[in-house]
């Protein structure tokens, strides 16, 4: 039999593991979960946490997911299984609970992919908690799931432990499931919100966003925004901290969103990738929209699609004198590429600041490099190039060459492209220290 000092020494390495690194991943949870509470010198290490990560972390366990899908397609359920599935599940969601309880000084926290974190947070107090990620957390579909199995059981579970915390409540409860946005609500020190790929309520951005008044980052990307495009407006209003902001994949309310951000007075940084412009309203929206944006150093139009008529409208009224970094990365051509990508040049000729411009896998040859290098005039200030993945062929890089020498500063990344398919000898000539490739 080991001696209790043995059996101290052997938990102590084990913690010393564990944070050897700043940010501890959701593999080390289980240990910690196994030690918490029978560990002095764990609880008075992880009290100085500022980084936890429970990812992905499934708290219904293999036993209960197995009897949500036999539910969903045989309606049928084993009750006295179900009841111990779901004690099981409760006591580890309880555990964890008491566990961030702990965590005082925690900064950060990624729940993404965490299907119950609704139950979770509603009963943690996170007093210093600056940034929360809650991407793909699905959290009503699985409460809804969890809901269905109550309705065969007699369930009430006694959580005094807990003192107010009640995870699982009798089948007769008729509340609906928690509001996520109105749990972020109490962590009021927040300066970063991740809230991407989830049905957002009205209700959870009307009554969150407009309290945390301290949010600096804010992603709602790929979010159903349906019930609340129409209030975005009044919402950022409120948000005079607000300096990034992601709202890529939501073309059904590009128009809403666009009038929104206006209200954002100091944006500097707009994520607006993988969203559509296909109608003359929207584009004369856009260019009014960004142009009002007077802080914006950094835009992301990644994969965005722009009808040609719609490009003519960007030409003429788009200003963007401020920008810093542009991304254009695989713009989507569904008409005249050649005409649309020498309308993007004569955009460029006016953005002097830039610093940075992703160009990577846009089928660009030699005629849009000759227009691209008439905007490089303008374009004083640049110092990264992103050209990879296209289609630059050896007369291509002779002109790119060329250019490159006339700005020392700038580095060009062409990775991927078509002059490296042919004999070296062809091309080596024109390759310097400034291309990475």
């Amino acid at each position: 039999m080991k001696s209790v000092m043995q059996i101290s020494q052997a938990i102590y390495i084990v913690i010393t593991h564990i944070f050897d690194k700043e940010n501890l991943e959701r593999r080390d949870l289980l240990k910690l979960l196994q030690l918490f509470g029978v560990c002095k010198e764990l609880r008075d290490r992880i009290r100085k946490i500022k980084h936890f990560t429970i990812s992905e972390w499934y708290f219904t366990g293999d036993e209960l997911t197995e009897h949500i899908e036999t539910y969903k397609y045989y309606y049928t359920c084993h009750k006295p299984i179900i009841e111990h599935a779901l004690l099981k599940y409760n006591e580890r969601i309880k555990s964890v609970i008491a566990f961030l309880n702990n965590l005082t000084e925690l900064e950060t926290l990624d729940a993404s992919g965490t299907n119950d974190i609704d139950k979770i947070l509603k009963y943690t107090r996170l007093p210093n908690l600056t940034k929360l990620t809650l991407q793909d957390t699905n959290y009503e579909s699985r409460t809804n799931d969890i809901e269905k199995l109550l309705e065969h059981t007699t369930l009430t579970l006694d959580t005094n432990d807990l003192h107010e915390y009640k995870i699982l409540d009798s089948h007769k409860r008729k509340t609906q499931p928690t509001q996520i946005g109105n749990i972020v609500l109490s962590f009021s020190k927040l300066t970063y919100l991740k809230f991407s790929h989830q049905p957002v309520s009205a209700n959870e951005l009307v009554f969150c966003l407009p309290n945390l008044l301290h949010l600096r980052t804010l992603n709602i990307s790929y979010c159903n925004l349906e019930q609340c495009a129409k209030k975005l407006k009044d919402i950022f209003k409120l948000l005079t901290h607000l300096n990034y902001l992601d709202v890529s994949h939501n073309s059904d309310y590009t128009e809403d969103i666009l009038l929104a951000i206006t209200s954002l007075i100091n944006l500097e940084t707009l994520i607006y990738e993988l969203n559509d412009i296909v109608s003359l309203s929207v584009a004369h929206i856009f260019c009014a929209s960004l142009n009002a944006l007077t802080n914006l150093k950094t835009l992301s139009l990644k994969e965005i699609y722009i009808e040609l008529e719609c490009m003519h409208v960007l030409a003429e009224n788009l200003n963007k004198q401020t920008l810093e970094s542009l991304n254009l990365s695989n713009i989507e051509y569904y008409s005249d590429q050649r005409e649309t990508f020498i309308l993007w040049t004569r955009i460029l000729t006016n953005m002097s600041n830039l610093t940075h411009l992703n160009l990577e896998c846009n089928y660009l040859r030699l005629n849009d490099i000759t227009s691209l290098i008439t905007a490089f005039n303008n374009l004083t200030k640049l110092q990264k190039l992103n050209l990879s993945s296209n289609l630059i062929d050896v007369d291509s890089l002779s002109l790119l060459s060329y250019m490159i020498t006339q700005l020392p500063k700038l580095t060009v990344n062409l990775y991927n492209n078509f002059f490296q398919q042919k004999d070296e000898t062809e091309w080596r000539q024109f390759i310097n220290p400034q291309i990475h490739f």
